[in-house]
């Protein structure tokens, strides 16, 4: 070894633009490190232009899905799980929860925004509170919840979204109010403001909305609910603007008029997912929904078929579907054992090949609450 001490050279500060290209090199934890170095960092790092230039590049790393699963009886909800898998493989990775849950616990993912998570969920099964929680970061936030009491799910709507070139986010909250006269209300809460407004009562045909919503810059979108029973009347799709606070009635196209419907976002526009099955298989046909002034433009995407029941269209993720079938098999023997079948798969939209990602078996009657895309973001 040299008894010669190593010279030291003085390293020139970099400009901000240099370590900025840096740091987006890191990973979270490298980057919440150096929030805490200084008030300048802290800043630079949680400004919405180095959060946005981040949210694109981590959002091309890739895709999970998270789905939320549960028993079909309500009474064990505190026994519901997630998994998690690559959107692309299927490949699974361990899913846990911010949080415990107590013996009558349960809990919701309202929605996944940006890498951000929003849960809805009680640790007693009584009262509920909301939570706004970053995985990659560990940062949360707690929000009281407008409800707080267990309602009957057909009684209340939620949808988390961020607003357009901001870091602020928006929760809604749609739900019937009971008293001498039974109205159905709203209210939002402003991340920025740390509020929830006065309650407002609803127009008349925000009813029967299915709970599954897609958010798209500043408005929520839900399509009327038509599962499990006839359509009386045309359906069509309600918009929430959390900017204006006002909601729309979008009428479909008659030729989209089916027993079942989803809701997509491609490419930053909303798209229509309208399913017809009979005898011989389905028929799947995406449309795309434009706003051109106050006139709407449909376009038909493209369609999927194939033989047995529908695949419902549940999230569309770089233009590509991905696919749910669910399936119940009851058996009559001496313990009426029931088996559900859960067989997920991405439809390539480009080539119509289909790939199925994961088959999914359980000895119980199970269900599919909700599913959602996701990747790692830094938003708060």
């Amino acid at each position: 070894m040299s008894d010669v001490p190593p010279r030291r050279f003085s390293v020139p500060e970099l400009p901000t633009e240099i370590m900025l290209k840096i740091f987006l090199l890191c990973d979270a934890k490298t980057l919440v490190r150096v929030q805490c170095t200084s008030h300048y960092w802290m800043e630079t790092l949680a400004s919405y232009e180095f959060v946005n230039e981040l949210d694109d590049i981590w959002r091309n790393q890739g895709f999970s899905i998270f789905g939320h699963f549960g028993y079909s009886d309500n009474s064990r909800r505190t026994l519901d799980w997630i998994i998690k898998f690559n959107s692309n493989s299927g490949q699974r990775f361990p899913a846990v929860l911010p949080f415990d849950l107590g013996s009558r616990g349960w809990f919701d993912i309202i929605g996944i925004q940006k890498g951000v998570f929003c849960f809805r969920f009680s640790r007693t099964g009584e009262f509920s509170t909301l939570l706004i929680w970053n995985p990659m970061t560990q940062h949360q936030f707690w929000v009281a919840d407008p409800i707080q009491l267990i309602a009957d799910d057909s009684s209340f709507l939620f949808s988390f979204l961020y607003f357009p070139g901001t870091l602020n986010y928006s929760i809604v909250s749609i739900f019937l109010e009971l008293g001498e006269e039974n109205r159905c209300v709203f209210t939002t809460y402003d991340s920025m403001l740390r509020d929830w407004t006065p309650r407002v009562q609803c127009p008349d045909y925000v009813r029967k909305l299915d709970p599954a919503y897609v958010a798209l810059n500043d408005a929520s979108y839900w399509v009327t609910w038509s599962h499990d029973e006839p359509i009386n009347t045309a359906p069509y799709i309600i918009s929430f603007s959390s900017l204006t606070t006002t909601f729309q009635q979008i009428s479909l196209l008659e030729e989209a008029h089916t027993t079942c419907h989803s809701l997509l976002i491609r490419d930053d526009h909303l798209c229509l997912g309208a399913n017809t099955h009979n005898a011989q298989g389905y028929n799947t046909v995406i449309w795309q929904v434009d706003f051109v002034g106050d006139q709407l433009s449909w376009s038909k995407l493209f369609n999927i078929t194939g033989s047995g029941h529908a695949f419902i269209p549940v999230v569309m993720i770089d233009g590509d579907i991905i696919q749910v079938l669910e399936r119940h098999v009851q058996v009559e023997d001496v313990e009426d054992m029931e088996y559900t079948h859960f067989h997920l798969r991405r439809f390539f939209a480009a080539t119509g090949r289909k790939k199925s990602l994961l088959w999914v078996n359980y000895e119980d009657g199970v269900k599919l609450r909700s599913i959602h895309p996701y990747y790692e973001g830094f938003y708060p």
